[in-house]
This record gives C-alpha cells, sequence and structure tokens, in this order.
C-alpha cells in the first residue's frame, strides 16, 4: 500500500470519529442519560462494550502510464512520374518568293554646257605714287662739351674742366612726299563663253525581278515531355506513444464502527468513546 493509500485510510477514520457526538459519560462511571433523572435511574449503569470494526472498501485512481500503439496521419514529399508541355523551338525549310533588284549599266546621250576661256587685251590707266624728296635747311639748338683750361694764381696752367656749350647750328633735313600719278598700261583678261556640247555617259538602273529561294523559318510547338514532380501525400502511420490512465484502485480498511443498540432504558446505544446514543 503506497502513501496515498494510508492517507485516504486516516482521513476516512478521522471523519467517522468526528461524525459521532462526544460521549456523555466515561467508561465505569454512573451518570445521568437526561431522561433517566438520578443516579439510582433505571438506565443503570452504563457497560464497557469493545470497539468493533468494519472493513470498508475505499476507491482510489491511480495515474499508469503504457505504451499504446495509434494511427496519425503524416504529410510526406513524394517524387512521381509526370508529364509537361513546353514550348520548344524548331526548323523547317520552305520555298519563298522574293523580289531582288539587279543594277543595270547603259550608255546613253547627254547635252551639258561648258564655259571656253578667250583671252583678251586692253589698254588701262594705272594709277602709282612716286616719291618725291626735297631739300631744306633750318636752325636748331645744340648743346656740346668742350674742354677749358684751368690757370692758378700764378697763371699756370695746372688742367682743363669740361663745359656745357649752348650753340646753335644750320642743319639739312629731307621732305618725302607722294605724288598720285597715272599711266597707260596693256593688260591680259579672259571673256568665258556659254557653249554646247554633247556627251555619252554610262546610268545604272535597278531592274525587279521575282525569284523563288529554299529559306529556314523557326516555329514554336508545344511538346508533351515526361518530368518528376514532387507531391505532398497523406497517409496513416503507426506510432508507439506514452498514455497516462487513471486505474482504479480498490482498497479494503478496518475503520471503527458505532456500537449496536443496547437493551437499556436509553432506547438507544454507546457511541466509540461513550455516551447515549439519542443524544
Amino acid at each position: 500500500m503506497n502513501r496515498t493509500t494510508h492517507r485516504l485510510v486516516l482521513l476516512t477514520a478521522l471523519g467517522i470519529t468526528a461524525a459521532l457526538p462526544a460521549a456523555s459519560s466515561a467508561h465505569g462511571l454512573r451518570r445521568s442519560c437526561g431522561s433517566c433523572g438520578s443516579h439510582e435511574s433505571s438506565c443503570g449503569v452504563a457497560e464497557a462494550r469493545p470497539v468493533e470494526y468494519r472493513e470498508c472498501t475505499v476507491v482510489t485512481y491511480q495515474p499508469k502510464w503504457e505504451k499504446r500503439e495509434i494511427e496519425v496521419w503524416e504529410s510526406k514529399m513524394v517524387q512521381k512520374d509526370s508529364t509537361e508541355k513546353v514550348l520548344v523551338t524548331k526548323t523547317k525549310t520552305e520555298p519563298r518568293k522574293f523580289i531582288e533588284c539587279r543594277p543595270v549599266v547603259r550608255e546613253e546621250k547627254y547635252e551639258y554646257y561648258v564655259m571656253v576661256p578667250e583671252k583678251k587685251t586692253k589698254v588701262v590707266n594705272q594709277v602709282y605714287c612716286e616719291r618725291q624728296v626735297t631739300e631744306y635747311h633750318e636752325q636748331v639748338p645744340v648743346c656740346r662739351t668742350v674742354r677749358v683750361p684751368c690757370y692758378d694764381s700764378c697763371g699756370r696752367c695746372c688742367g682743363y674742366r669740361c663745359e656745357t656749350v649752348h650753340d646753335v647750328c644750320t642743319v639739312r633735313r629731307c621732305k618725302v612726299e607722294l605724288v598720285r600719278k597715272e599711266r597707260p598700261v596693256e593688260v591680259t583678261y579672259y571673256e568665258y563663253k556659254k557653249e554646247k556640247r554633247e556627251g555619252v555617259r554610262k546610268v545604272s538602273d535597278v531592274e525587279r525581278h521575282e525569284v523563288v529561294r529554299d529559306v529556314t523559318v523557326s516555329y514554336n510547338e508545344w511538346v508533351e515531355r515526361p518530368c518528376k514532380v514532387w507531391v505532398c501525400e497523406k497517409q496513416k502511420v503507426k506510432r508507439v506513444v506514452d498514455v497516462c490512465t487513471m486505474e482504479r484502485v480498490e482498497t479494503v480498511v478496518r475503520v471503527p464502527v458505532v456500537c449496536d443498540t443496547g437493551t437499556t432504558g436509553c432506547g438507544g446505544g454507546r457511541r466509540i468513546f461513550g455516551g447515549c446514543c439519542g443524544r
């Protein structure tokens, strides 16, 4: 018996004991039951009775862990074979019509004009400038330095000194003048005359021709091909889990009970700890 069972038995015994009223007299004492009057009443002397025990079944619940196999849904990615449609580029050869332009060279006559030069001469008056020089005299002031002897007090020459002398001098100048004159000159010039001429030139023309050629063209086509795809599937799997269940446990315990009803004049029996049953 574990600790829980011991506690339940103890609590049951205490509860039954508390439900019983307090004893009115101890074992072996002469007391009045209340309706009996004096000590020498018809109740007589209380007799000591043995305590009786009765077996009771106590139900308790204890947790019990056990292994249990259960079925659960599990999602799993599974690779499967499938097909998909894709666009595939293909090529093929087919005839098509084209317009070709071919150059063609031919000769043709045409007229054109040229400017023909003609040499001629004529006399014209040419203006020119002639330089004419004229001389004239002019008085101009001049500064010059001369040596002058120096004399002492005895009249002897002791040296020379330089002195500036201002004088007027006559100079000759030239005056240049430009004189405009004319003279006849024979010059050569050209006159241009417009002259018509004929020539032959090559002209390039373009001729259009229709030709048929095979060309390679590309086109897109839907093609179905196999492929691998991942699919999420749900399936039931068995798993072993720990399950807690409350197990019912019945325990037989012995508890003290109230004595049976006596044959005395009190009209009731005694409780465990004394006293009348009617009180």
